[in-house]
C-alpha cells in the first residue's frame, strides 16, 4: 500500500496522492515528497525505485527484513534502517519491526512490512506532514524517527511490570514456570539490546558528520533522539541486571527450600534412629538373650514405652533448638 504526501512548488499540500501522479511531481525539483510503503508488492517497489532512481542494493534493503540498524550514503540519497519495539505480556516476547528510510534532498521514503501505528503517519494529520515537507524532508525524518523512539517508553514500562511480577513469583512460589519466564525475559532484553545498540552508533555518526543530504539546520534535532536512545539502552541494561538478580534469587530460593526439606528429613531419620537400633537389637536371631527367657510379658511394653518417651524427648529438644 502506498501513501503519498506532496508539498507542491506552488504551495499546495497534497495528501494521499494517486501513485500515477507521482512521476510528474518527482520531475519538479521544487516539490517535496513523502512516500510511505506498507507491505509493498514487488511492482510497487519497482515503481518507486524507478521514480526515485534507487539502486538495486537499496531495493534489496527494502525487500529484506531483519537487518541490523545502519546508515549508508548513496549518490543522491541516504538509507537509514531503524527498528520499532513491541512486547507481548502473555508470552514475554518482544517484536522489533523494521523501518527502512530513504532520504533525499527533496524526498523521503519509508518502508515497513506491518502497520506502525502512530509512528510513520503523523498523528496531527497529512496536512501537518506536508507543512513539515515544505520546510525540509529532514524535518519529516526527525518526526518519524522521534515517534518511533518515543514508542519505546510505553513498551519498556510494560516490560518493567512483567519483571516485577516475575520477581514477586520468585520470592513467593518459585517454580519451573518462573524459571522459564526469567529465561524468556532475559532473551527478550538481549534482543532489545542488540537492536538499540547499533541505532546508537548510527545516530552518533549522523550528528557528528557533515552530510550533503541531511539538512544541517535540523541535525541538532537528532541529538534529542540520540539522548532517548541512550536512555532506552540504559533502561534495557538495568532490566537485564534485574533478571540476572532474579535468576540468582531463584537459585538461592530453590537451594534454601531443598536444604529445608533435607533438614526435616534428616531430623525425622534421627528421631527414628534409636527406635530402629532397639528393634534391630532385640530382633536378632540368637537362641538365648538376656531377660528374654525370664520375660513375663512386661518387657515388650517397657521397651515400647522407653522408645516413645525417648522419641518425644528428641522432638522437644529439636523444637527448643529450633531445628524443627
Amino acid at each position: 500500500m502506498l501513501t503519498i504526501h506532496v508539498h507542491a512548488a506552488d504551495g499546495r499540500r497534497l495528501t494521499n496522492l494517486p501513485p500515477a501522479e507521482l512521476p510528474s511531481y518527482r520531475a519538479d525539483p521544487a516539490a517535496a515528497i513523502w512516500v510511505d510503503l506498507e507491505a509493498p508488492t514487488s511492482e510497487e517497489l519497482a515503481q518507486i525505485a524507478g521514480t526515485f532512481g534507487l539502486l538495486d542494493l537499496t531495493v534489496e534493503d527494502l525487500l529484506k527484513q531483519g537487518q541490523r540498524a545502519k546508515l549508508e550514503a548513496f549518490d543522491g540519497y541516504n538509507v537509514l534502517i531503524m527498528h520499532g519495539m513491541g512486547f507481548d505480556p502473555a508470552t514475554l516476547e518482544v517484536a522489533t519491526p523494521e523501518l527502512d528510510i530513504v532520504l533525499g534532498k527533496n524526498f523521503l521514503i519509508t518502508n515497513h512490512d506491518q502497520r506502525l501505528r502512530d509512528i510513520v503517519h503523523d498523528p496531527q494529520g497529512g496536512d501537518h506532514s506536508c507543512a513539515q515537507l515544505a520546510k525540509s524532508p529532514t524535518l519529516v525524518l526527525y518526526g518519524v524517527v522521534d515517534r518511533l523512539v518515543d514508542g519505546y517508553y510505553p513498551v519498556l514500562d510494560i516490560i518493567d511490570d512483567a519483571i516485577e511480577s516475575v520477581e514477586e513469583r520468585v520470592l513467593s512460589i518459585p517454580s519451573l514456570n518462573t524459571l522459564n519466564q526469567i529465561f524468556t525475559l532475559k532473551h527478550s532484553l538481549s534482543t532489545l539490546r542488540k537492536v538499540i545498540s547499533p541505532q546508537l552508533e548510527q545516530f552518533n555518526r549522523l550528528i557528528a558528520r557533515e552530510d550533503a543530504i541531511i539538512d544541517p539546520k535540523y541535525v541538532v534535532y537528532f541529538r534529542d533522539i540520540y539522548d532517548h536512545l541512550v536512555r532506552s539502552f540504559e533502561v534495557v541494561d538495568s532490566y537485564r541486571d534485574l533478571m540476572s538478580s532474579a535468576m540468582d534469587a531463584y537459585l538461592s530460593m530453590t537451594a534454601n527450600r531443598q536444604n529445608e526439606v533435607m533438614q526435616r528429613l534428616t531430623l525425622f531419620a534421627t528421631i527414628f534412629l534409636p527406635i530402629t537400633f532397639v528393634t534391630g537389637l532385640f530382633g536378632q536371631n540368637f537362641r538365648d538373650m538376656p531377660q528374654v527367657e525370664h520375660d513375663n510379658g512386661y518387657l515388650w511394653w517397657i521397651v515400647l514405652a522407653l522408645m516413645i518417651i525417648f522419641s518425644i524427648g528428641q522432638v522437644i529438644y529439636y523444637k527448643r533448638r529450633r531445628w524443627l
